[in-house]
């Protein structure tokens, strides 16, 4: 089984689908922050949260995108760590804890480039609508089709710390790749039968270690 799955990778255009970490329940939901924009405001722009570290596992996806194996990581995480582990072409479906966008004209600020441009006001200054960290706008459509559109070009889907791949959004993504062509390989404990080929472990970090090893 490592074998075939490693020969697989090789054939290029590998995406990776990964979970994301659990919400932290003391951010605003969407509608508090709405009621009263300015308050939420300087809470995210000045919040001192410790940033999330990277785990071995986000280190390993990166290590794979760095031998060239892997493409676009497919993530449902929303507090950064992918890009702290130094991976590119990250689609995070439900936005990105460092990051807002305006209501109005869909600009995008850094938290860093906010705290510059507006300190005290989350007014847009290219437009004047409302600036809203990302995370709290919930499922982004436009990551959805760009991360729909890399399981459809790509020729095997890696599912990695994934508990069901039928359980929304996992399934979309899943369904689609498995539709088009494409090979579906869990790490881990994955077992379903959308999977064609499992990387039997105790953890998805120890399959991606054994296959890291065999390259």
């Amino acid at each position: 089984m490592l074998a075939d799955a490693i020969e697989i990778l090789r054939r290029g255009y590998v995406v990776a689908l990964t979970d994301g970490a659990c919400p932290n329940h003391t951010e605003p939901s969407l509608g508090s922050y709405l009621e009263n924009p300015r308050r939420f405001w300087t809470g995210w722009l000045y919040s001192h949260h410790l940033p999330s570290c990277p785990s071995e596992i986000d280190l390993d996806l990166t290590r794979l995108q760095e031998l060239g194996l892997l493409r676009e990581i497919i993530t449902t995480s929303t507090d950064n760590r992918h890009h702290l582990s130094g991976s590119k072409d990250v689609i995070e479906i439900n936005g990105n804890v460092e990051r807002c966008v305006c209501n109005g004209c869909n600009r995008v600020l850094a938290r860093a480039d906010a705290k510059r441009t507006n300190p005290q006001s989350p007014n847009c200054r290219t437009c004047g609508g409302l600036l809203i960290p990302s995370h709290l706008r919930g499922e982004n459509p436009r990551m959805i089709e760009l991360a729909l559109k890399a399981v459809s070009n790509c020729r095997s889907l890696l599912v990695v710390d994934v508990a069901s791949p039928h359980v929304y959004p996992y399934s979309l993504f899943c369904l689609t790749a498995k539709r088009t062509g494409s090979h579906l390989i869990g790490l881990g404990s994955v077992s379903d039968r959308l999977i064609d080929l499992e990387i039997r472990a105790k953890s998805s970090k120890q399959a991606l270690r054994t296959i890291l090893s065999k390259l």
